[in-house]
């Protein structure tokens, strides 16, 4: 056979498919040119999952009309001149192919305006041979329209997944840039219907609103520079660890990757805090100077490597563990099978001398917070908190949460601590409802959920009655992290469940949650958020654990990060506590 040179137009086809692969590669491409155009605000509009629109707007520089046709054409870019600007690299595009890549398998138009010009321009791609440009009036910034994706590449667009699956894939790409540039203002809108929306802010504020419930108090602030690198940002306290491997991500020079080095660095920092199957989650920045690294080994940019990748692997650890080592926690007993938790019966009560200077409260100072600042959550990674309600800023010195040798379960009901002016219990149950409840609302109002995805779905055969329900109620069970599969014969595949399902829970929580549904008035649509939320945290609360210390501080630290801690989902009383004084009476 002979070798011959294939057409440009083929060859622009066949190369795109290395860069836009799917729907989300595309979204991934527009946002960084519009972060590297210095865009304040961007928005991004798809209908379809993508595949018949994807509209991304910013208020950044604008391309020039001189440079408006160049900035479709193959390898023209920007960002470098030479192979040597790659050692100096501080741009997310480089290589100039994202624009033409995209239009060869779109229709394809860019709208836009510098601040220089009076007026801006469009171009609509046609084909290599028939671009179109216009002088159009415009406000300053670019908008790139790419609709009915992959049209002219039929195998491509069979190779695409589920609207499900690609919006999912679009929303997590949105979300990590939302997390690594809380200055900029970013807006999702599906099928015309703004599903997501992050005001500029600061980087905890913005972890809170991305993952839909309040971080504060169950991570810890890095922020730490060496002569070769700089890292900032969160890792998980000991006691909030995961499940889900997901929950990892990594920027360098605030380009999100995926790197061994940096993952295996921070697993290694916990050591033995880590059970089989745990993960903590982490948010790291890491600033290098761009010589130091190569980003140009994978079409999408997310594989980094490290010139020296043992250095960067023992600084990242040795980081790691310094902040790991200010957070006052009482390391788990690996050598012993058998818990080291005590529960204290009714007729039993620790005869320890409670000395007030040296057992700090356990959780937060609760005499006065929680009769008149209820709403407010305390900040320990900061000196000063202003409430996102715009209440003002409260000191927190002698509030920070800090933990001592004693916190126990009762019962099976009632977690039990110490506290500085006597002893505090807390409903366990009532405890864990709160916690879901919560994020089951947030799941429902800001699509704020990463799904875990199961390694072997699971089948299960519904009714038609009910199979019916549930298409007709699809997207109830995919905001709260359930994303299915319809097949024949009335039967669905779970893919992916909510990450606070535990394994082998699937098909039973599914079950329940549907079941409870099926009983709803739907008539009374506005109380349906309320009523999906509820029976999400009455049946995640009813899941079986493993009870621990660790598993209690972590119960703990996330009931202080709901709103009204004291107070259930009904208006129960959470929490309760008896002084020293009150315990004292009862001694006579």
């Amino acid at each position: 056979m002979k070798i011959k040179l294939l057409p440009e137009n083929v060859y622009n086809k066949i190369a795109a498919g290395e860069v836009v692969q799917r729907p989300s590669s595309v979204v991934k491409e527009l946002i960084e040119n519009s972060i590297d155009a210095n865009s304040t605000k961007i928005s991004v509009f798809v209908k379809e999952a993508g595949k018949k629109l994807i509209h991304v707007e910013d208020n950044g520089s604008g391309i020039s009309s001189e440079d408006l046709e160049n900035s479709i054409k193959k390898h023209a870019t920007s960002k470098i001149d030479n192979i040597s600007d790659l050692d100096s690299l501080v741009t997310f595009g480089f290589r100039g192919e994202a624009l033409s890549s995209i239009s060869a398998v779109s229709n394809f138009e860019i709208k836009t305006k510098t601040n220089d010009e009076n007026v801006g321009h469009s171009l609509i791609y046609e084909s290599e041979k028939e671009i179109i440009i216009n002088e159009i009036p415009f406000n300053n910034g670019t908008s790139v329209s790419v609709k009915n994706l992959f049209y002219n590449v039929p195998a491509r667009k069979n190779f695409m997944r589920s609207n499900s699956t690609e919006m999912k894939s679009i929303s997590d790409i949105f979300r990590l840039f939302a997390i690594s540039n809380p200055s900029i203002e970013f807006e999702l809108f599906q099928d015309g219907k703004r599903t997501i929306s992050y005001k500029k802010t600061d980087l905890q504020t913005r972890i809170n609103d991305v993952f839909g419930q309040n971080y504060t108090n169950l991570l810890i602030e890095i922020d730490e520079k060496t002569e070769l690198l700089k890292v900032r940002g969160f890792i998980a306290k000991p006691t909030f660890l995961t499940n889900s491997k997901g929950m990892q991500f990594s920027f360098v020079n605030n380009r999100f990757v995926r790197s061994k080095t940096i993952n295996h660095a921070v697993f290694s920092s916990y050591e033995e805090l880590l059970n089989k199957g745990d993960y903590p989650f982490f948010i790291l920045f890491i600033e290098i100077e761009p010589n130091n690294i190569d980003i140009n080994i994978h079409p999408t940019k997310e594989e980094i490597k490290f010139y020296d990748e043992n250095q960067i692997y023992n600084l990242i650890k040795s980081i790691v563990k310094k902040f790991l080592g200010s957070y006052e926690y009482i390391p788990k007993t690996e050598k012993k099978k058998e818990s080291n938790l005590r529960i204290i019966t009714s007729n039993e009560i620790s005869s320890d001398k409670i000395n007030s200077d040296d057992l700090d409260t356990l959780f937060f100072k609760i005499d006065d917070e929680l009769k008149s600042k209820t709403n407010e959550i305390q900040n320990p990674l900061e000196k000063n908190l202003i409430s996102n309600k715009g209440s003002k800023s409260v000191k927190t010195d002698s509030l920070l949460p800090k933990q001592n040798k004693f916190i126990q379960l009762l019962h099976d009901k009632f977690i039990i601590s110490q506290i500085k002016s006597g002893i505090m219990f807390i409903n366990f149950y009532e405890a864990k409802r709160k916690i879901f409840y919560e994020k089951a609302l947030n799941y429902l109002q800001q699509i704020s959920i990463f799904s875990q995805q199961l390694l072997f779905p699971e089948q299960i055969s519904l009714t038609t009655e009910n199979y019916k329900f549930l298409q007709k109620n699809d997207n109830l069970f995919s905001k709260i992290g359930f994303e299915i599969k319809y097949l024949s014969k009335n039967r669905i595949e779970i893919v992916g469940v909510p990450p606070d399902v535990n394994n082998g829970n699937e098909k039973e929580i599914f079950r329940m949650i549907l079941k409870d549904l099926l009983t709803f008035d739907f008539s009374k649509s506005d109380e349906l958020v309320y009523k999906v939320a509820k029976s999400y945290a009455n049946i995640l609360a009813e899941q079986q654990e493993i009870i621990t210390e660790q598993y209690l501080r972590l119960i703990v630290d996330k009931l202080f990060a709901t709103e009204n801690p004291e107070k259930g989902i009904e208006g129960k009383l959470i929490i309760t506590k008896y002084t020293l004084e009150e315990i004292d009476k009862k001694f006579g």
